[in-house]
């Protein structure tokens, strides 16, 4: 009789623990459906950083000359990133390899970093990156946007 008690108890006991499982749900992040609509010529247009739910919007130097070029060449996609620097705001290209897109997020080598970037669809010609960053043990959000022209 004990054992039988014993056994309700444990069965009971576990039964109680499983129910009490949460499910966590994944926000679904509205994104690009292929690389062909990343084609062209996205610029940069704001940078913003928020830390302990204060929003700052970056000052960028040579703003219109900070984009990211996606082509199609012999069949393979390519990102140059163009940027600029200086006091005259002269111009520099990073290439980069092995360019392709999937579940929302841009992946390509930069030199021999492999980068992914989770790209966040505002609308047709709109999106944002969004990283996370630390600084004196507290996290900062930087939000990147970029517009196709």
């Amino acid at each position: 009789m004990f054992k039988s008690l014993l056994y309700l108890f444990v069965f009971l006991l576990f039964t109680q623990c499983n129910s009490q499982k949460t499910v966590k749900l994944m926000q679904q992040i509205p994104s690009f459906e292929n690389i062909e609509q990343l084609e062209g010529n996205w610029y940069l247009i704001k940078k913003t950083t928020q830390q302990n739910d204060v929003v700052n919007s970056l000052e960028i130097q040579c703003l219109g000359k900070l984009y990211w070029e996606i082509s199609k060449i012999n069949g393979n996609y390519n990102l140059k990133k163009h940027f600029a620097s200086g006091k005259n705001c002269e111009t520099h290209v990073i290439k980069t390899d092995g360019l392709n897109y999937a579940n929302g997020r841009l992946n390509y080598r930069e030199g021999d970093i492999v980068k992914s970037e989770l790209l966040e669809k505002l609308n047709e010609k709109a999106f944002k990156i969004t990283e996370k960053s630390f600084a004196n043990g507290e996290t900062i959000l930087i939000e990147t946007f970029y517009e196709k022209r």
